[in-house]
């Protein structure tokens, strides 16, 4: 999405990323018509601290370049955020909301890390053993 001179935008959206699926690829797809866009990676203590000890299940390297390999991402940076609690509630961007520029994005699609874990985990016993 090029920009003439001084018409830059650029937006940043920040997550896990675990398990990068489709629910993920909408949510960039939609910052990414917000303008230039860059996204966050949690690192692994954050992903853990928000979503309990057996999270996350790919490592940061395995996320990062999931994101990056992300058609609508520009460019990705490791984020550390304190005081996060589950699901993101409890995060502070006191700076973009008091600039009026924060916006919250949902992802379209009826997909969550949770679910795919969970679907994961009701096949794992009828795979055949070879298969896992």
């Amino acid at each position: 999405m090029p920009r003439g001179r001084g018409q830059m935008r650029v937006w940043c959206t920040d997550g896990g990323f675990d398990l990068f699926h489709a629910g993920h690829v909408e949510i960039l797809k939609n910052a990414r018509q917000l303008g230039d866009f860059t996204s966050g990676v949690y690192t692994d203590q954050t992903v853990s601290q928000q979503r309990g000890a057996h999270f996350p299940l790919m490592h940061l390297h395995e996320r990062s370049l999931s994101v990056l390999a992300c058609r609508y991402v520009d460019e990705s940076l490791l984020a550390h955020l304190g005081n996060l609690k589950r699901h993101g509630h409890g995060r502070s961007y006191k700076v973009p909301k008091s600039m009026g520029i924060f916006r919250t994005l949902e992802s379209p699609k009826n997909i969550t890390t949770t679910s795919v874990a969970e679907r994961i985990k009701a096949n794992h016993e009828i795979l055949p053993e070879e298969k896992c």
